[in-house]
């Protein structure tokens, strides 16, 4: 799969500010292909030992382990659960946990040599997820279509110490105009 514009520039940012920082891109814009991309180049580099991958909802977990089993060609065994269906392997690689579930165990993980993944970030951005985010990973990247909090300052005191700075932006227009989304009407 060729990757786009977006995600090869993306991926340029990431790499620059340390393989840490979160990415703002348009909902539908490819978000967990650019993280498989990066996922993958850290594994072949040897720079990280394992990936978790922190979802809002057992539907997105499941999302997820489809996007590495099937589509990332991850052996299933190296893949864990935690939440939702629970198919905690302890000697697995890559590690999807749901936010609600892995908020207290996270802080059980050792995650020095990890790529800590968190998808809808935003969601995370509260004063129930910062303990748990302060286990610092070797690589970082947040993934959200809005990663500013409307109502508090969950991404400058929550999301920005654990996962970085917002390094890039990828709006509705530009994928609009690159042809990556379709034109919708709302009614």
């Amino acid at each position: 799969m060729k990757p786009r514009r977006w995600q090869t520039e993306a991926l340029a940012a990431w790499r620059a500010a340390g393989n840490q920082g979160i990415i703002s891109v348009v909902t539908g814009g490819g978000k967990t292909v650019f993280a498989i991309m990066a996922m993958k180049e850290l594994v072949a580099s040897g720079h990280i030992a394992s990936v978790t991958i922190l979802v809002p909802t057992v539907a997105l977990q499941e999302q997820w382990w489809v996007a590495l089993v099937v589509d990332g060609t991850i052996d299933p065994e190296q893949v864990s659960l935690v939440g939702g269906s629970a198919q905690i392997k302890p000697s697995a690689h890559y590690r999807i946990a749901v936010m609600a579930s892995a908020r207290t165990k996270m802080l059980d993980w050792d995650l020095t040599q990890s790529l800590l993944i968190v998808d809808e970030c935003h969601r995370t951005g509260n004063l129930g997820m910062q303990e748990a985010l302060q286990n610092r990973a070797k690589a970082t990247l947040g993934l959200s279509a809005t990663p500013e909090r409307e109502y508090d300052d969950g991404l400058q005191e929550v999301l920005e110490p654990a996962l970085g700075k917002v390094i890039y932006e990828y709006s509705y227009e530009e994928a609009l105009k690159d042809g990556v989304i379709s034109t919708f009407n709302l009614m």
